[in-house]
C-alpha cells in the first residue's frame, strides 16, 4: 500500500478510504495467490464484493502488520455482540472440521491431488483445489507492476474513486515515487498468499533490497500466514537463505513489536487452535480483535479469500469463531517444528535463548523489566492450551515443540525474572513480587484456579510436559538432580506440580548458568553437536529419542475422520509418562517395537536428505506399512524438500 495512505487514514480515518485499502488488500491478496493460473486482472466484479457487502458497512482498520498492507485489514467496527453459534446458523458456509496436510518427499515437482506444480518450469500450474484455474499464457508484467496499474485503474474497487479523499491520480504517483517499497510490500503480499510461483519470482530481487529498517519484516510475515497444507516450512527457508545474503537475520529476528519468529510461531498455535484475544499474549495489543493471520488456517481448512471467512467478515464478526478451530493437530505441529528447525539451524541463525517478547511485563515497583526466555514462554502457552484449547486438547502439540526446542538448544536451567501477580493482572505498586524461576518453577507455579476444569488428557499432557523439563533440567544441572533425586512422592498428578521453595532452590552465585557452563562436564556428544550456532543439544539420549519418536508419529499419522484420536496407537502419552518419571526410560510402541530407522543420540535420523525435515521413508523402514497420510489423497499435497542442503546446518564436522 503506498505510504500516502497511510498519512491519510491516519488523518483523517475516513470510511471510505479504508473500505478502498481493505478492497486493494483483497486484490493483491488474490492476484498474489492465484499468479500464473488465474485470470489476468482480478475486476470488482470478479472479487465479488457486492455479494460480500459489508452488513453494517464497518469501517476496515489498518492491518496490525509491521508494514500496514500486507495483513489483511481487521475490522473497527464493534463485533456483533451476540453469540456466535446464532451468527454461524446464519452463514451459507462453513470450513470443514477435517484437516489437510503436506508430505515431504524427495521430488522436483509439487503434487497436489492430481495435479503438479513444477518449480523448474515457468508454464505449470498450482492447484488451489475446488478454484483450480486453467494456466494462463505468461506475461512480461511483473507483479509489483500489477499492483501499480490497479492503483492507477481502480478496477479492483467497486467504489466511486471521487468519494475518496484523494485522487487515483495522487495515489499512483505516491506509489511510483518509492519503487524499492512496492516491491518490498509486492514480496509481501507473495508471502501471505503462498504462492511458490510469484514467491521465487520476487525473493531474489526482493532479498537485495535489505529489509533492515524497512518496517517488514518478511520472517514474521510468513509465520503469521503460515501454511501447514500447501508450503509448509519451505518458503521460510527459503526466505532465511535467500535475505541472510543481503540482510543480517538477527536483526530481522525481532519486529516493531518486539516479538521474535519463534514468538510468531507461539501466537500461530494459539490464534489456530484456542480461543483468546491478542491482548492475552502482550498488553499492547490491548485493541486489537484478532491475530495478524487469523484468517489463514494452518492446517488449510479456510484461507482469507475462502467464502465461509468472508461472509463472516461481512457479518461484522471480528474473529475467527472458537466453533471453526479444532485442537492443536500434527499439520499443525508439524509445520511449527519444521518452522523451528529452519529457523535455528543454520549457521547465520539467531541464538535460540534470545529473550521472548511474549507475556512480558514491568514490576509496579521497581520498574523491572520482566521478560521471559522460550521456554517460559512455552510453558505459559501450555496453560493456554490446557485452559481454552479445543475439544480432544491433549497438550501432544505443544510437548512436541518442547522436545524440538530443547534438541534445538533451549535452555531448561536459564532463569528469567517473572512475577506471578504480573502475569495474572494483580501487580501492585506496593512491593516487588517477582523473582528468578527457570521453566519447571515457573511450572510448578501455576495456580490451581487455573487449573480447574482441565480433561483427563489434559492432565497427563501436562504431568508429561513437566517431567520432560525436569528431565532436561536435571540433566544438564547436577545439583537440580540432587534435589529430584530426594524426592519420594506418589505418582499422582501433584507429584509433577508441587515442590517446595528449599527443594528448588540453587546457589544464587550460579543462577544464570546456562548449557555453555556445563559444557567441560559433558561427554563427547555426536556430529551435529559441532554446529557454530550453539542452537543444539545432544547430551541426552531420552530427550534425542523423544525427538525422533515425535518426527515419526509427525511424518506417519494423521487424523482422517472426526471418529478417529488425534495421536496415532504408537506414542502411547501414559506409558510415556511413566518412563520419564522412571530415570528417561521411554517405552512407546515406536521405541519398543523398533519401528523407527536409525537415529542419532540426538534425535536426527541418519541418512536422510535434509536433518531438520525427514522424509516419512527416512524415518521408518516399513512406514507403508502403519502410515496413514497416503489414505486421503484429495487432502494431501507432496511438496518438495527445502532447498536448504545439511552441509549449510552442519558443514564443521
Amino acid at each position: 500500500m503506498p505510504i500516502v495512505f497511510r498519512s491519510m487514514i491516519n488523518n483523517s480515518g475516513n470510511r471510505v478510504l479504508t473500505t478502498y485499502m481493505y478492497q486493494f488488500w483483497l486484490f493483491a491478496f488474490k492476484t498474489a495467490k492465484y499468479w500464473g493460473h488465474g485470470p489476468r486482472e482480478w475486476t470488482a466484479d470478479l472479487l465479488e464484493f457486492d455479494r460480500f457487502k459489508d452488513k453494517d458497512l464497518p469501517t476496515h482498520s489498518s492491518p496490525n502488520t509491521p508494514r500496514s498492507n500486507v495483513g489483511t485489514p481487521a475490522y473497527a467496527a464493534t463485533p456483533r455482540s451476540e453469540g456466535s453459534a446464532g451468527l454461524l446458523s446464519r452463514l451459507s458456509s462453513h470450513p470443514s472440521p477435517l484437516c489437510n496436510w503436506t508430505i515431504h518427499a524427495a521430488i522436483r515437482s509439487r503434487f497436489e491431488g492430481d495435479e503438479a506444480f513444477n518449480a523448474d518450469s515457468d508454464e505449470s500450474s498450482e492447484s488451489e483445489g475446488e478454484d483450480n484455474r486453467t494456466p494462463r499464457p505468461k506475461t512480461r508484467e511483473t507483479f509489483e507492476e500489477k499492483l501499480q496499474a490497479a492503483l492507477e485503474n481502480s478496477k479492483f474497487s467497486n467504489l466511486n474513486p471521487g468519494d475518496l479523499p484523494m485522487t487515483l491520480v495522487q495515489i499512483s504517483k505516491a506509489a511510483r515515487r518509492s519503487p524499492k517499497e512496492l516491491l518490498q510490500e509486492a514480496f509481501g503480499f507473495s508471502l501471505v498468499a503462498r504462492n511458490e510461483k510469484v514467491f521465487w519470482k520476487l525473493l531474489p530481487r526482493a532479498a537485495r533490497t535489505n529489509f533492515v529498517g524497512s518496517e517488514i519484516y518478511p520472517l514474521h510475515l510468513l509465520t503469521s500466514f503460515l501454511d501447514g497444507s500447501k508450503t509448509c516450512c519451505n518458503l521460510l527457508d527459503a526466505a532465511l537463505n535467500h535475505i541472510a545474503e543481503e540482510s543480517s537475520i538477527q536483526k530481522l529476528y525481532v519486529n516493531n513489536h518486539e516479538h521474535t519468529v519463534l514468538d510468531n510461531l507461539m501466537m500461530s498455535i494459539l490464534k489456530g487452535h484456542i480461543s483468546c484475544r491478542p491482548v492475552s499474549v502482550d498488553d499492547k495489543f490491548a485493541k486489537l480483535k484478532r491475530f495478524t493471520g487469523e484468517e489463514v488456517d494452518i492446517c488449510g481448512r479456510w484461507d482469507a479469500d475462502s467464502d465461509c471467512v468472508r461472509e463472516l467478515f461481512a457479518e461484522v464478526y471480528a474473529t475467527i469463531p472458537v466453533e471453526w478451530k479444532h485442537m492443536f493437530c500434527h499439520t499443525s505441529i508439524q509445520a511449527i517444528c519444521h518452522c523451528i528447525g529452519r529457523m535455528f539451524g543454520p549457521v547465520f541463525a539467531p541464538p535460540i535463548n534470545f529473550p521472548s517478547g511474549l507475556f512480558t511485563k514491568h514490576c509496579q515497583s521497581c520498574g523491572m523489566k520482566l521478560q521471559l526466555l522460550p521456554l517460559h514462554s512455552l510453558v505459559l502457552i501450555a496453560v493456554h492450551l490446557a485452559r481454552s484449547g479445543c475439544p480432544g486438547e491433549n497438550l501432544f502439540g505443544i510437548f512436541a515443540c518442547l522436545v524440538c526446542l530443547l534438541v534445538n538448544g533451549a535452555s531448561p536451567i536459564s532463569k528469567a525474572h517473572i512475577s506471578l501477580d504480573a502475569l495474572m493482572d494483580k501487580d501492585s505498586a506496593t512491593e516487588c513480587g517477582h523473582e528468578d524461576l527457570d521453566p519447571l518453577q515457573l511450572a510448578e507455579r501455576v495456580p490451581d484456579s487455573l487449573m480447574v476444569g482441565w480433561t483427563e488428557q489434559v492432565i497427563l499432557g501436562w504431568q508429561v510436559i513437566c517431567s520432560t523439563v525436569r528431565y532436561a533440567r536435571d540433566e544438564r544441572d547436577p545439583r537440580s538432580k540432587r534435589v529430584s533425586n530426594r524426592r519420594n512422592r506418589d505418582d499422582g498428578f501433584n507429584a509433577d506440580l508441587d515442590v517446595s521453595d528449599d527443594e528448588m532452590s540453587i546457589n544464587e552465585d550460579s543462577e544464570d548458568g546456562d548449557m555453555d557452563d556445563q559444557s567441560d562436564e559433558e561427554e563427547e556428544l555426536c556430529s551435529h553437536s559441532k554446529t557454530v550456532t550453539g542452537n543444539f543439544y545432544g547430551g541426552s539420549k531420552a530427550i534425542g529419542t523423544l525427538w525422533a519418536a515425535i518426527q515419526t508419529e509427525l511424518a506417519t499419522y494423521r487424523r482422517l475422520t472426526e471418529e478417529d484420536p488425534w495421536i496415532s496407537q504408537y506414542f502411547d502419552m501414559r506409558s510415556l509418562l511413566d518412563g520419564m518419571k522412571n530415570g528417561g526410560l521411554i517405552s512407546i510402541p515406536l521405541v519398543d517395537r523398533d519401528m523407527m530407522s536409525p537415529f542419532c543420540k540426538c534425535g536426527r535420523f541418519l541418512d536422510v536428505t535434509d536433518e531438520a525435515c525427514p522424509c516419512m521413508d527416512e524415518v521408518c523402514d516399513f512406514g507403508e506399512h502403519f502410515a496413514n497420510l497416503d489414505s486421503a489423497w484429495n487432502r494431501t499435497t507432496y511438496i518438495m524438500i527445502p532447498e536448504g542442503h545439511n552441509e549449510s546446518w552442519y558443514e564443521f564436522y
